[in-house]
């Protein structure tokens, strides 16, 4: 949890710092960074338990008796109770995310705003008001919740839903999501102007629109919350700014740069403590087992007759914890985690390079043997 707040707090850092830089860029450019802000974040998690790289360990056998139970090593850490907040905040944002999904289908009828709703099948909600409505303003409203389907942002603000509700401690994220939002209506505003349409009528229209809308459910695109509408009408009114949409070259260089900055703060975390040492490095003392607790045997394994060994790859902070653990070699699930939980209670005497401690790659071969 921690160190998925630092790296998310560098990468929406850079992401508003290039949103700075390129102010005079198109609303689609700049949309189009903040979302791939959010896209790292997945990758953020996901890149720590990727095959990237083996590296060379040392090997401790340990042997699981049969039905042996896994003892408490060292009680709860402070980093068992975060976990534990960090999934219950996450759920419990999920959860709030589906429920108003849900009420938005039953409740659309009763929202005074033009909006676009939907992710499979997007439709476009106009209010019963629209009935009396001018035809260019029924015109421009519906050009814009066009350019909202077409560029996709239903999706992209439902992604960016989830990615704030699954790191909900990182306030960065929040204010992206709001940053992004702000870009997304600018972008098919862009659009809309240029699909022919003078920027005073239009801005004209939305100030209409924002008159008479009162509340607009935080899953649906309004058209015109009022929140963004002063910036907005900035930007009509505007001429030298550019309203070019999004170029496929341009969308394969910021994919681009999103994974390499993805790679990049991910090793960060692993590079904090300075290199990791195997064993044979020069100057380098290896670690030395002070505690262990056996693996569980699982019932289960024992009746289907599973049995053989399993390797866990993991690093040894210099506090003589593991961390960053990986099954490198396999046998089931069920004893793949057991031997996984087992090896990270384990407990080492650092190891020490000219007399300081390092961290260090190690591995331990579990084995679970019918008896």
């Amino acid at each position: 949890m921690i160190g998925l707040a630092l790296q998310s707090t560098i990468v929406f850092g850079l992401a508003s710092a290039a949103n700075a830089l390129l102010r005079r860029s198109s609303a689609a450019q700049r949309h189009a960074i903040w979302m791939a802000a959010f896209l790292s974040v997945p990758l953020l998690l996901l890149l720590p338990h990727l095959p990237l790289h083996v590296v060379p360990t040392f090997s401790i056998s340990v042997a699981s008796r049969e039905a042996a139970l896994a003892t408490a090593g060292s009680g709860r850490r402070l980093a068992d109770y975060l976990a534990v907040l960090w999934v219950a905040g996450t759920l419990g944002l999920l959860l709030r995310l589906a429920l108003a999904y849900v009420l938005l289908r039953f409740e659309s009828k009763k929202v005074e705003m033009p909006f676009a709703v939907g992710l499979l099948r997007p439709r476009i909600h106009l209010p019963q008001s629209s009935a009396s409505w001018p035809a260019a303003l029924r015109r421009n409203v519906i050009l814009h919740e066009e350019a909202h389907i077409r560029r996709g942002d239903l999706l992209a603000q439902m992604f960016a839903h989830i990615v704030c509700a699954l790191i909900w401690f990182q306030p960065l994220a929040w204010y992206a999501a709001r940053r992004a939002a702000e870009e997304r209506e600018m972008a098919s505003d862009d659009l809309v102007l240029g699909s022919g349409v003078d920027a005073t009528e239009y801005a004209g229209h939305l100030v209409d629109i924002a008159r008479e809308s009162v509340r607009v459910p935080s899953l649906a695109i309004g058209m015109a919350k009022r929140s963004f509408l002063e910036a907005r009408l900035q930007a009509l009114m505007n001429q030298s700014l550019s309203r070019c949409p999004l170029s496929p070259r341009w969308r394969f260089g910021l994919i681009l740069g999103m994974a390499m900055v993805a790679l990049i703060v991910s090793g960060l975390n692993a590079q904090e403590d300075g290199p990791v040492y195997k064993s044979g490095d020069p100057g380098v003392v290896a670690p030395k087992l002070t505690h262990k607790v056996h693996a569980k045997y699982t019932d289960d394994a024992q009746a289907r007759g599973v049995s053989g060994v399993v390797t866990v790859s993991f690093e040894i902070d210099k506090s003589g914890k593991p961390r960053n653990m990986k099954i490198t070699e396999g046998v089931d699930p069920d004893l793949d985690k057991s031997a996984a939980a087992a090896a990270g209670e384990y407990r080492f005497a650092p190891a020490t390079k000219d007399g300081v401690p390092v961290v260090f790659a190690a591995a331990v071969r579990v084995s679970f043997a019918l008896r």
